[in-house]
C-alpha cells in the first residue's frame, strides 16, 4: 500500500484471506468495498475438507464430491440467503451422510469462520459481504479487470 500513489481512494478492493491486512486496509481506505478472494474461500474449505479426513470420499465419490461443492457455491448466492441456504445444506448433509464423522466440526468451522449464527448473535471472522461474490458477479467486476489492476500496480 506504500507504493499507491498519493491521493488513491480506490472504490473496490480485492483481497487475499489476512485478517490483519484487511483490517489495515479498511483504516486507509474507509470508503471502499472490500472483497476477499474467492480461490480463496474455497481453499480454506478445501483445507478443512483434507483436517477432517474427507479427501478420500471427495476424491471418489461423485455425489459427495458434488455436495462438498454446494458449501463453496454459497459465495454466489444472494448475501442476505447465505445463512438460510447454509442451513438447508447442513440439513440435507445430515441426511444423506449420517455415517460422516466430523460434521458437527465442520458445520461449527463454517459459522466460525464464513457464516456467523444469527441465533447466538455470533459474527463469522470473514463477514459474509466480504467473500460473498454474488453483486460482484452479477455487476460483472471480472477477474481480467482485477488481472488489469494488478498489472497497472506493479508499474508503480
Amino acid at each position: 500500500m506504500k507504493l499507491l500513489p498519493e491521493g488513491t481512494f480506490p472504490k473496490h478492493v480485492m483481497m487475499e484471506y489476512k485478517l490483519k491486512e484487511y483490517k489495515l486496509a479498511q483504516t486507509l481506505f474507509p470508503d471502499a468495498t472490500f472483497h476477499l478472494c474467492y480461490f480463496y474461500f474455497t481453499g480454506h474449505l478445501m483445507r478443512k475438507i483434507a483436517n477432517y479426513h474427507w479427501i478420500h470420499r471427495y476424491r471418489n465419490d461423485q455425489q459427495f464430491h458434488i455436495d462438498v461443492k454446494c458449501f463453496m457455491m454459497l459465495a454466489f448466492v444472494k448475501p442476505v440467503d447465505v445463512v438460510r441456504y447454509f442451513n438447508v445444506l447442513k440439513e440435507t448433509f445430515n441426511e444423506i451422510y449420517q455415517d460422516s464423522a466430523n460434521l458437527t466440526g465442520f458445520y461449527a468451522y463454517m459459522e466460525d469462520e464464513w457464516i456467523g449464527n444469527p441465533e447466538l448473535e455470533k459474527s463469522p471472522t470473514y463477514p459474509i459481504e466480504l467473500w460473498n461474490v454474488y453483486d460482484s458477479t452479477i455487476n460483472h467486476f471480472s477477474r481480467l479487470f482485477i488481472y488489469k489492476c494488478n498489472f497497472k500496480w506493479s508499474k508503480f
